[in-house]
């Protein structure tokens, strides 16, 4: 029981450490998605049966054939997808709509927010940081890792049942 506890923190930090790096770099490194998976793993082997474990790996996958048609046509960010697949498995197909609508809904937050930032404030930043000024230069994206953490902090409560 103690290492599914441990293994949803690893899940949790990862999430903060994935929107920090994608805040400040709009990258976000491939080892925290690999942790997000690593963790769902050990987290699985204590709490559920191998086919149940083969379906949650399931929807990470099909999490990412779709992510990767959208990151080919220029809708995601690479790190997204990956990131995003990861964390699905821990949700699996019954928690998976209700993942999706808080990460789009948290997405549709923040980048309302960036947009009204980047209208108030880009002309005035230039004496702000780089990742700051990056941040709010209207030719960036959105750093979409802060939806993909929202959504799995706003998840985490029913992930926490071992």
């Amino acid at each position: 029981m103690i290492l599914h506890y441990v293994a949803l923190a690893v899940f949790a930090l990862a999430l903060l450490a994935a929107a920090a790096y994608d805040l400040a770099t709009f990258e976000i490194p491939d080892s925290l998605s690999i942790a997000i998976v690593a963790a769902f793993l050990v987290a699985a082997f204590g709490r559920l049966g191998l086919a149940d474990i083969g379906w949650h790996l399931a929807v990470g996958l099909a999490v990412f054939a779709v992510g990767a048609v959208l990151f080919a046509i220029g809708y995601m960010g690479g790190g997204d997808v990956k990131l995003l697949a990861a964390s699905v498995t821990w949700v699996g197909w019954p928690g998976l709509l209700r993942y999706l609508v808080f990460v789009a809904a948290a997405g549709g937050i923040i980048a309302a927010a960036l947009l009204v930032m980047r209208a108030l404030w880009a002309t005035r930043a230039q004496s702000a940081p780089a990742w700051l000024r990056r941040l709010l230069s209207k030719d960036q994206g959105m750093p979409y890792a802060t939806a993909i953490a929202a959504g799995g902090w706003a998840v985490m409560g029913s992930l926490a049942r071992p």
